[in-house]
Parts: structure tokens; sequence; C-alpha cells
């Protein structure tokens, strides 16, 4: 399953890559499951502990119905889906508006799980979440910005980068598609055009 030749590459690191950036990547078997609402069976990544994650290919994508065609024919292998994810204001990840942009079947999981290039718009820390803002990049196919909401621990937040900043984050996905914040590191943005991004670093402790 190959698909978006311009997804983030594993070894790329915050200063390699100014551009705005959202991926959550996961491993997986590549599943048919019936919908809960009517309708035929469609191809998911069931991922051990996490539940499935619907394969739906980004409609920017290329050739969307040649990805489809290939985790059809590739049913019951292991495989790495790059999705580029949606919340709700909780943090959620919504498998109705996250779409698949790359897939590799056979292949490792790498990590972290979720990677995050955007810029710091709101830090709520009674509620222990913060939101980040993606927006198009020159040249991509993104159209309209958007936010994602994740979960942070009240120490993460505590040392966050001052709002509007860019930041890179690093994280995961915990069962019922809550994605968590691990790390978070200030990094100036295509579009901060001079503004000076700054530079800090902010790490959870280990448990």
């Amino acid at each position: 399953m190959e698909a978006h030749p311009q997804a983030p590459k594993a070894q790329e690191t915050p200063q390699a890559r100014p551009s705005y950036v959202a991926l959550l990547r996961l491993h997986g078997t590549l599943e048919m499951r019936r919908p809960r609402k009517k309708g035929p069976p469609q191809p998911v990544l069931a991922v051990e502990g996490l539940g499935d994650f619907p394969i739906r290919p980004a409609p920017t994508l290329p050739h969307p119905q040649g990805m489809l065609r290939l985790v059809r024919r590739n049913l019951g292998k292991a495989a790495v889906a790059h999705l580029a994810p949606r919340t709700d204001g909780e943090g959620r990840y919504l498998p109705d508006k996250g779409e698949a942009i790359r897939g590799l079947v056979g292949k490792e999981p790498q990590t972290p799980t979720l990677i995050l290039h955007g810029r710091l718009v709101g830090v709520d820390p009674r509620e222990g979440l913060m939101r980040v803002e993606i927006r198009p990049n020159p040249q991509g196919r993104l159209k309209e910005p958007f936010t994602l909401t994740l979960a942070a621990s009240l120490a993460l937040l505590e040392g966050l980068p001052p709002l509007g900043m860019g930041v890179w984050v690093e994280g995961d996905v915990r069962r019922g598609g809550l994605l968590v914040a691990r790390q978070v590191e200030a990094q100036p943005l295509w579009d901060d055009l001079g503004r000076g991004g700054g530079e800090g670093h902010h790490q959870e402790p280990s448990p």
C-alpha cells in the first residue's frame, strides 16, 4: 500500500521541515469491518489495544481509489498507516474526519506515533488540553486551516512556549483515540517571516 510520496519521513527533524505537519502513524492489521451505520464493509487498520481506524484515502491523493484496492488485496497483513488526524474538542481522534495519506504493508512501527508542526493557539491547564493550529503550506493540498486538540500533563502545559509560536509536538494515542502530547519544542514555521520563532523545549517527566 503506497501513496502520497510527500508524507513526512521518519528521519526528518523540526529544523529540516519548516512546513505545517499533522501525522498520526499507526501499526496494525488491515481488516474489513461493517460500519455502525448502514453500509458495506469498510477497510480499517485494526490496532492492538486501540481499536479500529478507518482507512479513508484523502481525496487530494493522486490515486485515492488505488489505495483502497491495495488495502483490499492485503487484508490480514500487518501494515503501517499514515493518517491526517482530526480531533474533537477533548482531543479524541475523529474517525469520520481523519484521512489516510500513506500506507506501507509489512513495515514495522516507528515512533513517535503522533507528529505535529503547527502553531500553539490554546492552553487549558484545568482540562489538561492544548490546541495546535495547522495551516495550508505553499503549494500544499490543504485548503483551509484546522485546529487539533491534544491532551497533555500539567507539567508539560506549564512549560509550553507562548501562544502564537510555532511548535513541534511528538506524542501518541491512547485507547478511545485520545491524542496525547509527550514532548513539545518551539520551532518556527514558514510563515513566521522573520518574526523570530524563539527556542525552547519541554518534555514530560518520565513516570
